[in-house]
């Protein structure tokens, strides 16, 4: 299965993150999350369009970047996103990811990764298995609406 496209963002050497809701929409944002700066934000109604803005925003913003070497055309946008399916769910979060060390989640008003430690997760992938996991758990009512994405394996770590 090829990296989805946060993934191969990260292994570009791009940071970003994304939060729903902000004034109804999904913020999508380029550059680093711990320290504020981020040269691209964007409000976009579906995560196609934030997969879409991240694409041409990493082009266009880091062209020097491995992203911007290897990635030459748009991604197909994934059929069944985890984030749009939460957002649709009306469960909030932010999700980000800074190169070359981390992917960090926050689901609704809690922080899941204590503020000093960096978040435990070291690949896009481990993080969507465990939000699904956490969903179930702490949402079972709306865990129903993001059934779409079932993770094969529960992520090991310290959650």
């Amino acid at each position: 299965m090829a990296a989805s496209l946060i993934q191969r963002l990260h292994d570009g050497e791009i940071s970003g993150g994304l939060v729903w809701p902000v004034e109804g929409l999904i913020l999508v944002y380029l550059g680093r999350p711990k320290q504020g700066r981020h040269p691209v934000e964007v409000l976009v109604q579906t995560y196609a369009e934030a997969e879409e803005i991240l694409h041409r925003a990493a082009l266009q913003r880091y062209p020097a970047s491995r992203y911007a070497q290897q990635q030459p055309q748009a991604p197909s946008p994934p059929p069944d996103a985890l984030v749009q399916r939460l957002y649709e769910a009306g469960i909030n979060g932010a999700v980000c990811w800074e190169y070359p060390r981390w992917f960090g989640v926050r689901l609704l008003e809690t922080d899941l990764a204590r503020a000093d430690e960096p978040p435990p997760f070291a690949a896009w992938s481990e993080l969507e298995r465990w939000m699904t996991c956490e969903v179930e758990r702490r949402f079972p009512r709306r865990a129903d609406a993001t059934r779409g994405h079932r993770p094969d394996a529960r992520p090991s770590g310290p959650w």
